[in-house]
């Protein structure tokens, strides 16, 4: 769940106007396992902005602000205990958030995204690789699968923690679409 965050990006220090998320056509989904059945889920409320300069990457930035409570595994039950303090504790810490502080070009359309991650009160450095594209529409398209542990985030701890019931690892799938500058 690192990255639901992540995957995200939004305006930090640039002076390029800021193209926000359009959320519409945005997504934040993620799949784990739970007795090794899948599980998959998203976030329905977040906000972003990206500045993208592939010609001048170091003017690229993109923050994320995703709401806690807005996760939504399909079940009542299971969201309501993933909003709790042995998850995500979306009552104390309502925002996750990622804000990027470097691009860097891998080729072919491929970026590596440097950044910080905010989570339960924590700060933790990730790094993203995603699929950026401008598309027929004038829009910017990232595409980002980011594996994470969720232990080391500390989400699922306490009765959580045993990963035979739970596994560790979490892929959050990211499409993030924003305005691209004229």
């Amino acid at each position: 769940m690192r990255s639901l965050c992540f995957c995200a990006l939004l305006l930090t220090a640039s002076n390029a106007p800021a193209a926000p998320l359009v959320v519409e056509q945005s997504r934040i989904a993620f799949t784990g396992s739970q007795m090794n059945v899948p599980v998959e889920g998203r976030f329905t409320a977040f906000s972003g902005e990206i500045v993208f300069k592939p010609e001048q990457l170091a003017a690229s930035s993109a923050r994320l602000k995703v709401e806690a409570a807005s996760i939504d595994i399909g079940l009542d039950d299971g969201n309501a205990t993933l909003k709790q303090p042995d998850w995500f504790d979306a009552e104390a810490f309502p925002a996750i958030e990622f804000a990027s502080r470097s691009f860097k070009d891998l080729g072919g359309g491929r970026y590596a995204i440097e950044g910080e991650l905010r989570l339960k009160g924590a700060s933790l450095p990730l790094r993203v690789e995603a699929a950026i594209a401008k598309t027929p529409q004038g829009l910017w398209r990232a595409e980002a699968t980011i594996p994470l542990k969720r232990l080391a985030l500390k989400l699922g701890v306490g009765e959580w923690a045993d990963t035979s019931m739970v596994a560790d690892e979490v892929v959050v799938n990211a499409l993030l679409v924003a305005k691209a500058e004229s």
